[in-house]
């Protein structure tokens, strides 16, 4: 009778360290996906700072504290994707100037006929000048 409960416990017990055993590989394989893509992330903004040729470095140095960083990483991650932008539109403008030039199919009308200048628009002060901000802290 003793034996029996005994084989019986050590049945239950093994079956709960195999549930066990699974649940912990599901998380091992959970947890290496994640640090795969933690891993991939950092290499993707390292790529970011080598494209805009900033340093890493004072970054790395935040990532280990547990001050309010996240705040600036975040901001010069905002800074650097409005500088992406800015690149964008000068690569977007300067395509269409050359475009233009290649079309020589004009009239003559349009090459000779003298336009007087509009007046030029108020533009507003940029936000970089009036709070000067570095995407590149040295």
């Amino acid at each position: 009778m003793m034996e029996s409960k005994r084989e019986a416990k050590l049945i239950k017990l093994w079956q709960q360290v195999e549930e066990q055993k699974s649940k912990t590989e599901t998380l091992r394989s959970k947890v290496e996906g994640k640090v795969q893509l933690l891993t991939t992330t950092m290499e993707k903004i390292g790529e970011l700072f080598k494209m805009l040729d900033c340093s890493l470095d004072p970054f790395q140095k935040l990532l280990g504290d547990k001050g309010p960083t996240l705040q600036q990483l975040n901001l010069s991650l905002h800074l650097i994707a409005d500088k992406i932008k800015e690149y964008i539109e000068i690569v977007y403008y300067f395509e269409r100037v050359l475009q233009k030039k290649l079309k020589s199919s004009a009239s003559r009308l349009k090459k000779y006929t003298v336009y007087a200048e509009p007046p030029g628009r108020f533009t507003p002060v940029p936000i970089n000048v009036r709070v000067p901000a570095d995407p590149c802290p040295a």
